[in-house]
């Protein structure tokens, strides 16, 4: 695995991240977008691994806020690229396929207050699998091999893979 450290000017870091108000009416509600991205075996046409960004107790993936004006998709490819380097011609996104998770945390930048956020993660593949990670948010990154079922301890995210892999049978890519 290749890394390197780059300092990148966050074209976003004066933007407003946008907040509505939750489906019931009862709370602020937040929205991020991101992707899944995996390597895939060209010859048979499935997926061989997935990226993980490291935080110090956890994995995530490349994902933030959407600001005001983004659509979840712009988001989705702005995150990749501030948290990975990877631009949109580096990756072939996985049509069909979006996993929603709809939780309810306490926002510290709200003093504590509960808010509902949504997730919305795509998929994709990674065009060369040589594409070279570039970190400036996280810890450190690792490519885990696509063998399901997956338990990366993190709830979330194994929701996620799951997910992926019923939607990879029920369209017949092999996994």
């Amino acid at each position: 695995k290749r890394m390197r450290q780059v300092t990148r000017a966050n074209p976003s870091s004066k933007s407003k991240i946008k907040q509505g108000i939750s489906r019931d009416g009862t709370m602020p509600a937040f929205r991020s977008c991101g992707f899944i991205v995996l390597k895939k075996d060209s010859l048979q046409d499935s997926p061989t691994q997935f990226l993980l960004m490291k935080h110090p107790n956890r994995y995530d993936l490349p994902k933030g806020h959407q600001e005001e004006g983004e659509e979840d998709l712009e988001t989705a490819f702005r995150e990749l690229w501030e948290e990975t380097g990877l631009k949109k011609e580096n990756v072939e996104v996985i049509e069909g396929f979006t996993h929603t998770q709809v939780y309810y945390p306490k926002y510290a930048r709200l003093q504590g207050k509960t808010v509902e956020k949504t997730v919305n993660i795509f998929a994709c593949y990674l065009v060369d699998s040589n594409s070279e990670i570039m970190l400036e948010e996280h810890q450190g990154f690792e490519w885990l091999d696509w063998k399901p079922p997956h338990n990366v301890n993190n709830k979330g995210i194994n929701e996620l893979l799951r997910d992926l892999q019923i939607f990879f049978s029920s369209n017949r890519v092999r996994s």
